[in-house]
């Protein structure tokens, strides 16, 4: 009989310490609000732990410590950005370290981007480990890439760079015959002034084909896009602008710049490689943002004209 009175007693209190443990497990953490929680390469658990309280996540250590004891649990928490919310617990807390579901940081690059702003963007993301890569002008896709934290810039970039040549390869081999181009970086360099000029897709292979048009008979560019690339602001040029020295002054210069200006999208890949068809050599912006296009110099001045008076 007292045997089994203390098995019953034993039972009772391992039940209640049992009750005690998950009840403060849960009333530990205090999350009012979602917000993200960031643990670096190599931190060990019990700064983990640390991190927790003086973040005011969890409201004492007590149950932490018991759970890092755990080898499982120090040795496989793993660094990462972690999206915690108010219905975490200390337990599902400590699952997401250890499975390392992490929220994923985004690398935007947005069209017409071009290599300066791509350094100034690493520069924005501190959560990015810059192991400082050689940026290359008019090499990658613009587009949303995920990333984890520390990952290498160099990673982001490389899928960004295999991204691109997947395109131009494409639209270099089914480009229609006849274009004045060379080589797919000559597609990218068109595709980049087309980027640059217009962000209408029902336009670029206008310009595009005004592009060819004028290469095809020895005629400078004279792109406006190429001389704000050589001054690296967007401001409204003037004159002695258009008479700097540089193999990207398009007016001073025939041919195509030496290397992309931008980083086009695929609606200006596509431009460059179809072109509409036309004899067109002149455009000029409208107001509204669309152009005029002619291939008669005195229509172009009346164009010009025109879009001064409106």
């Amino acid at each position: 009989m007292a045997a089994r009175f203390l098995k019953l007693n034993c039972f009772l209190i391992f039940f209640t310490c049992c009750l005690w443990f998950f009840y403060f497990q849960f009333k530990t953490v205090h999350i009012d609000q979602e917000q993200l929680f960031m643990i670096k390469q190599g931190t060990p658990a019990y700064k983990v732990v640390n991190q927790l309280y003086d973040d005011k996540i969890i409201s004492h250590k007590y149950f932490a410590n018991i759970l890092i004891k755990f080898d499982f649990v120090a040795r496989n928490i793993k660094p990462g950005c972690y999206h915690l919310t108010n219905t975490d617990d200390l337990y599902s807390i400590f699952f997401k370290f250890i499975s390392g579901d992490a929220q994923k940081m985004v690398f935007k690059i947005i069209p017409g981007f071009n290599a300066e702003d791509v350094k100034s963007l690493i520069v924005k993301h501190t959560k990015i480990n810059n192991d400082h890569p050689v940026i290359k002008e008019g090499s990658y896709y613009p587009d949303s890439y995920f990333y984890d934290l520390n990952q290498p810039v160099s990673q982001i970039l490389h899928s960004a760079e295999e991204s691109m040549n997947n395109k131009v390869n494409y639209y270099w081999k089914n480009r229609l015959l006849g274009l004045p181009l060379h080589s797919p970086n000559d597609l990218i360099i068109v595709a980049s002034l087309i980027e640059k000029e217009s962000s209408d897709p029902n336009e670029r292979k206008k310009i595009a084909r005004v592009i060819y048009n004028r290469l095809d008979q020895k005629i400078p560019l004279q792109f406006c896009s190429s001389i704000l690339y050589i001054l690296k602001e967007n401001r409204p040029l003037k004159f002695s602008d258009l008479k700097i020295e540089s193999p990207y002054n398009t007016y001073r210069h025939k041919g195509l710049p030496p290397s992309p200006i931008s980083y086009p999208d695929e609606s200006s890949l596509e431009a460059a490689a179809f072109p509409d068809d036309g004899d067109q050599i002149y455009f000029v912006l409208q107001p509204n943002g669309d152009h005029f296009f002619t291939n008669d110099f005195e229509q172009h001045k009346k164009n010009k004209h025109r879009t001064k008076e409106n």
